[in-house]
């Protein structure tokens, strides 16, 4: 069974992708949880720095609510 929650979120996240980082999103999961982020790191030790201050989350719901909050916490700002 499809977790709708889960489905809604990543279908805000991929519009976002879309409409604003060129339909770039990269979603990891790591030995001690998830991170995602729009865009597409460096694959170079700069990808590291941007990678490891992501916020860690414990499943992925949670980490796209989280991207999703940075998300529209940086575009009130602008």
């Amino acid at each position: 069974m499809v977790d709708q929650d889960l489905l809604f979120l990543l279908e805000k996240v991929e519009k976002i992708a879309d409409q604003d980082f060129d339909g770039h999103l990269t979603i990891m999961k790591f030995t001690g949880g998830w991170k995602a982020m729009f865009g597409t790191p460096s694959f170079t030790i700069l990808g590291r720095t941007e990678v490891e201050p992501l916020q860690k989350c414990n499943n992925l719901e949670d980490c796209l609510d989280d991207l999703l909050n940075v998300y529209w916490s940086h575009k009130m700002i602008r």
